[in-house]
């Protein structure tokens, strides 16, 4: 008489489950590329690009510690005085594929967070609300 195969069972539900996480794991990240690189890079205003090519991204395990991107650097570390229009243009590129490439780490659980410290990120805020546009269609 034939029986329950409880092993068979699990072993078919772990590989369910693996699937979905990896599903819900290329969501996020699918989600946070086009937040990051459409709606924060790509909505920030260019004059010397210094702005839109500071974006970073910082990537947490679930329980708070660093995984990627603990040391939030400027690229140059301060904008220069005389810098002269769409300067910086050729970096976005060069952080925007660095800043990406960190989502490679990305697993189920994990917090990320976009930020910058450009000095005068807060004045660009209220002029051009690049991080509150990027909320509003978060549903934020």
């Amino acid at each position: 008489m034939p029986g329950l195969r409880i092993d068979i069972i699990e072993k078919q539900l772990a590989g369910f489950l693996k699937v979905a996480e990896q599903q819900v794991v290329d969501a996020q990240r699918a989600l946070v590329e086009r937040t990051y690189e459409v709606d924060i890079v790509g909505r920030s205003p260019i004059l010397t690009g210094f702005y839109a090519s500071n974006h970073r991204i910082i990537l947490l395990d679930a329980g708070g510690r660093f995984k990627a991107g603990g040391q939030v650097e400027l690229f140059p570390n301060v904008k220069p005085s005389n810098a002269q229009p769409e300067e910086f243009v050729p970096n976005i590129s060069d952080a925007v594929s660095k800043e990406l490439g960190k989502l490679d780490k990305l697993a189920l659980g994990d917090i990320v967070t976009i930020t910058t410290r450009v000095d005068y990120a807060d004045a660009v805020e209220q002029r051009h609300g690049v991080y509150a546009g990027a909320n509003a269609l978060l549903g934020r």
